[in-house]
């Protein structure tokens, strides 16, 4: 009889531990065969953190004093150019003042059609240059924001003026959107818009 016992209880005892070794083993085979999470996005509107960037209005205004004060500086030479022309014409043409005037007159439009052609591309060198630093500060402002909220990717939130008259603009932008629907919580503007500007007082 204790025989017969023993012979049942190892039975069961064996029976148990191989239903317990099946549902280790079938826990960690679901475990396995679980996805892994699926990666987390965001959205970002960067024309309206250009908008909100401090340094983009400084750059801005101060591209516009640079602009102006070339404009004035063409205008008085423009100027010069007209003043020394009417006192040529007030000379005989084969008088040899004339002949000096009209040599100070070329010399001088020379001079501010090679001015004007190298102050101009020296203005536009220094727009794209601002521009790109701005837009490099403002990449990783993403970037930042990005990481503390844990997301793996991040796009465009392009915004489209319905209102543009331009009706083909306003329809290629709409076609060209790259993203439609994005919930508020995925919406990072803000958060880069505020990490830009202070990483830009940062600098200063």
């Amino acid at each position: 009889m204790s025989r017969r016992m023993n012979v049942k209880w190892t039975l069961v005892g064996t029976v148990g531990a191989v239903g317990a070794l099946c549902l280790v083993v079938s826990h960690r085979s679901t475990q396995a065969q679980a996805p892994p999470p699926g990666p987390r996005y965001g959205v970002v509107d960067l024309g309206e953190v250009m908008r909100q960037y401090a340094e983009v209005e400084q750059m801005k205004a101060k591209l516009e004093a640079r602009a102006e004060k070339f404009k004035q500086e063409g205008q008085a030479r423009q100027q010069k150019i007209e003043d020394l022309r009417f006192q040529r014409d007030q000379k005989h043409p084969d008088s040899p003042e004339w002949y000096r005037l009209q040599k100070e007159l070329n010399r001088l439009t020379v001079e501010l059609e090679l001015w004007t052609k190298f102050e101009k591309q020296d203005i536009q060198a220094e727009s794209r240059e601002q521009q790109s630093n701005a837009y490099k500060q403002v990449l990783k402002a993403v970037e930042t924001a990005g990481k503390q909220r844990g997301l793996d990717v991040v796009f465009h939130l392009d915004s489209v003026d319905l209102n543009d008259a331009n009706d083909v603009v306003t329809l290629q932008r709409m076609a060209t959107r790259a993203v439609i629907y994005a919930a508020p919580t995925v919406n990072l503007t803000k958060d880069v818009a505020a990490l830009v500007n202070q990483m830009s007082s940062g600098k200063k």
